[in-house]
């Protein structure tokens, strides 16, 4: 009984080892010539007009003490468009009329 288990062990350790070698993926970059190429034309991304920002006062609400919640005015940005930093990003000035309203949770 213990040979038989030892048997069925061995072999399973086998096959596991195998399968592991065999779906391992590839092993070097694929040649450029086998990517897949879109014939898809590249779209603009659309952006929305503009609207007026909602004030501080109105996007604060206090819950509790030292916590506030912020129910709009949510903005997104490409990281991209954060580095290199040319002002602080927590500056009260800093400019950031170029962002998109973002609907938070959801976006």
């Amino acid at each position: 009984m213990n040979r038989l288990r030892m048997t069925l062990g061995l072999i399973v350790a086998v096959c596991a080892s195998a399968a592991y070698a065999e779906n391992f993926g590839l092993r070097e970059k694929q040649p450029v010539e086998q990517l897949p190429k879109s014939k898809a034309a590249l779209k603009p991304v659309a952006c929305k007009a503009k609207t007026a920002e909602t004030p501080v006062a109105e996007r604060l609400s206090a819950a509790g003490a030292d916590e506030w919640l912020i129910s709009s005015g949510w903005k997104l940005t490409t990281a991209d468009a954060l580095y290199p930093p040319t002002t602080q990003l927590f500056d009260p000035s800093y400019d950031a009329s170029a962002w998109h309203d973002a609907i938070v949770p959801g976006t």
